[in-house]
Order: C-alpha cells, then sequence, then structure tokens
C-alpha cells in the first residue's frame, strides 16, 4: 500500500463522524427511527471508526511510512512530534508504542456498557467514546529546579541558643521599662494626691486665683471719677506720700509713669507681703532714688536707708532702675534663688548696676551683721524671654509688672496686650490705697 493510499484511508473513515452524521444505507429505516435511536448509531458507527483508525496507526507504526502529527502537544515552545519519522531519535519508537498502548487499553479496558434498543428485536452494546490520553511526560516543558537548604546536625542547637540570646535581650530591655512605669505610676498616684489636697484646699477657703479680675460697673464708674476733676486734688495719703489727681491721670492718659507713682506702688508691695505673711514671700521693695545714690555715692551713702530693715531676711528685693533717666527696669535680688536679674521691657541689660546692687549686699552683711556675705553662687545677669513693649510709654507699667508678678511667685504671663488693663487696675489699686491680689 503506498503512501497516498494510506492517507485516503486515515481520511475516509474520519469524515463521515466529523464532517456530519452517518450516511444511512437505508433511508426508510433511518426516518422510521427515534432521536434516541439516532444518537446511540452514530455512537457505534463512531467506535467503527475509532477501531479502524487505531488499526491503521499499528499498521503505519510497524511500516514507519506515513507521518502522524501528534494531537496532544500544541504548544508553541514544544516542537511536533512525528510518528515513524526516521530522523528522529531511536526513542522515539518507545513512546508510539507507549501511546498505542494506552489508546488500546481505554478502548478495551472502558467498563461503561450502553445498551441501545434501536428496535423491538435489536439489541446491542456500545462502549461509550474514549478520552483522549494524557500528553506524554516527554513532551511536557521541564520544571525548573528549586534550591533547597540542607540543615546540619546542630541546627536545632543552633536555633535554641539564637532564641535564647533574643529571651535575654528582651529581658535586659524589660527590666527597666518595668522601673520606669513603676516610677510613672508613683508620680501620677503623688499627682493625684496633691491635686485632691489643693481642690480641698480651695473648697475650704473657697476662693479661686484669677489672674485679671475683670472691671465691674462700678470699677468702671469710679475711673470716670478720677480722671475728671482737679488735677492737684490729693486722693490718697499713704507710705508719707501724697497721690493727687494729676497722677491717676497719668496712668488713664496713656503716659509715661513718674517716681511717685512707681514709689507707691513698691510700698504697697511691700505691705501685702506682710500682711500676708506664710502666704507670700517677704518682700522689701527699694524706691526709686537708691539706684542713683548707690552709683553715685556707694554703699555709705545708702546704709542709713536700712537701719532698720534686715535685708538678708528678706526674700525678694524689688529694685526700680531709671536708666539713662528714660527709661523704667526692674532689678529683682531673689534671696532664696541666689539671683540678681535685670527685667528689661525693651531687652537692654545694664551690668554697671548689677555689679553695683552685688557689692551692696556684701558690704550691707558686714556693716548690720558683722559678717561677710559670699555672692560667688548667685546668678547675676539680665533675665531672659520677658515680655516685650511695643511702644515708647509703658516701660513704667512693666517694670512695675515685673514686680508685682514676681513678689507673689507667679509666672510673668502678660503681654503688651494686657497694658491697658494694668494702667486702669492700678490707677484703682492706688487711688484705694490697697492692691486687689
Amino acid at each position: 500500500m503506498t503512501e497516498r493510499e494510506c492517507e485516503n484511508l486515515q481520511r475516509s473513515p474520519m469524515e463521515s463522524s466529523i464532517l456530519g452524521s452517518p450516511v444511512c444505507s437505508d433511508t426508510k429505516t433511518c426516518t422510521s427511527q427515534s432521536p434516541t435511536q439516532d444518537k446511540y448509531n452514530v455512537l457505534a458507527l463512531e467506535r467503527q471508526n475509532l477501531e479502524r483508525y487505531l488499526n491503521l496507526i499499528r499498521s503505519q507504526c510497524h511500516k514507519k511510512t506515513s507521518p502522524l502529527k501528534s494531537h496532544l502537544s500544541k504548544s508553541t515552545d514544544t516542537p511536533t512530534c512525528e510518528i515513524g519519522n526516521p530522523d528522529l531519535p531511536s526513542g522515539s519508537s518507545t513512546q508510539e508504542e507507549d501511546m498505542i498502548e494506552t489508546i488500546d487499553q481505554h478502548l478495551c479496558n472502558d467498563h461503561r456498557v450502553v445498551k441501545l434498543n434501536c428496535s423491538p428485536k435489536i439489541s446491542l452494546e456500545v462502549k461509550e467514546q474514549p478520552k483522549l490520553p494524557p500528553a506524554p511526560l516527554a513532551l511536557k516543558r521541564p520544571l525548573q529546579r528549586r534550591s533547597t537548604i540542607i540543615l546540619g546536625d546542630d541546627c536545632v542547637q543552633d536555633f535554641r541558643q539564637r532564641s535564647a540570646k533574643k529571651c535575654l535581650g528582651k529581658e535586659n530591655l524589660l527590666e527597666p521599662a518595668f522601673n520606669k512605669a513603676e516610677s510613672a505610676k508613683k508620680a501620677r498616684v503623688s499627682c493625684g494626691l496633691q491635686r485632691k489636697s489643693i481642690i480641698k484646699q480651695k473648697k475650704k477657703t473657697g476662693k479661686k486665683k484669677i489672674e485679671f479680675i475683670p472691671l465691674s460697673k462700678e470699677h468702671l464708674k469710679r475711673l470716670i471719677e478720677l480722671a475728671e476733676g482737679d488735677c492737684l486734688q490729693v486722693l490718697v495719703t499713704k507710705f508719707n506720700l501724697n497721690i493727687q489727681r494729676s497722677e491717676i491721670q497719668i496712668l488713664l492718659n496713656f503716659r509715661w509713669l513718674n517716681d511717685v507713682i512707681i514709689n507707691f506702688y513698691m510700698n504697697l508691695l511691700t505691705e501685702r507681703s506682710e500682711k500676708r505673711i506664710g502666704q507670700l514671700p517677704s518682700v522689701y521693695a527699694m524706691n526709686t532714688f537708691f539706684v542713683p545714690r548707690l552709683l553715685q555715692s556707694g554703699h555709705a551713702g545708702v546704709k542709713r536707708w536700712t537701719r532698720k530693715v534686715d535685708l538678708f531676711s528678706k526674700d525678694i528685693i524689688p529694685v526700680p532702675v531709671h536708666s539713662n533717666g528714660v527709661h523704667w527696669c526692674m532689678a529683682i535680688i531673689h534671696m532664696r534663688d541666689k539671683t540678681i536679674l535685670y527685667y528689661d521691657s525693651i531687652g537692654g541689660g545694664n551690668q554697671k548696676v548689677l555689679d553695683a546692687l552685688e557689692a551692696y549686699l556684701r558690704e550691707e552683711s558686714l556693716d548690720k551683721r558683722k559678717l561677710s556675705f559670699d555672692t560667688s553662687g548667685f546668678r547675676i545677669g539680665n533675665a531672659l524671654n520677658v515680655p516685650q513693649q511695643k511702644n515708647s510709654r509703658d516701660c513704667g507699667v512693666f517694670a512695675c509688672m515685673f514686680a508685682e508678678y514676681l513678689t507673689r511667685d507667679a509666672p510673668i504671663t502678660f503681654s503688651q496686650d494686657n497694658i491697658d488693663y494694668f494702667r486702669r487696675k492700678m490707677a484703682l489699686e492706688i487711688s484705694g490705697g490697697e492692691l486687689w491680689l
């Protein structure tokens, strides 16, 4: 049989099953059958075609003349295998025999049998159409190799040692964390106790600290009365000083403060500390003439000013300074904190005044107590981060407020926006002869 005849035999039995239903020789019998019988007839014919196709494959494989392309490998990456091709390696014949044997097993070992009743007198046993065999392993793409980790015999011991080191490091970190947490807990407890005591104390006293006492209608009415009238009228006499209406009008008309206003206010600070012993620091405030006399005559020129006062028993000593006769500042001698600081609302400094005050303390101790006074541990200099004025007329109010806040241990939190309120408050306090706080 030639190669062309084999191809015709290969094509003829399959065309009827692939292109359409099988041709029936007896048209009357076909038309009289039911659709189910037609289906079973088709299955029987397909089985016959498959058996013929298998016989053809066997014959062609033995002769190795007709090439049969494999329908199992359709991947573009894998080359097409041709059965019976002498150019292929010798192992291809074994693959061909394996494939034929697989198809034969599918045809012979399929136990699923379908009984067909084409007519009442005819019964046939037809097996279902076999499934296509799986692709040979040789035609599949080879799997990629994966790297593997080879563990030594001591891997378990090494792992345990590393774990023990990590646990030890965590324990070392946990111990200070626990200590810190305990200290924080104690601090919270103590803070809570202090807060409770403060709340209880406030409830007992019934007083609440207010930094800015609001001005009432009576206060505003009093300010109007102070602003109008005879300028030479004496409104209050205290501390051997007479306060006329003109001094109050200086405060209300936003002008520079004079010596009378500042000296009267310094005396009010001293008086307040004497009335509230134990509640506020003890204070003795100098007047505006102290620094000029000290710079001019030294300690000898001012030693009589404190003959009835022990400065070293006081906590805070405010000293007003009129720098160059045009700018008011405030020097604060803080005996408890061992500081001599210079408060300037324009950010300047005055080392000459600071040195004079330090020397004054040493000489005052020798004169009054006959003891030397060591100021080597004092911090002497300009105060930092103090409120700054934004005009040229409020330096006196700033200086008085520095002293007022510090003599009651209050943090300096005011600013230029509060100066107008302080002017009215000072006018009411001076005219009333007493500080509000």
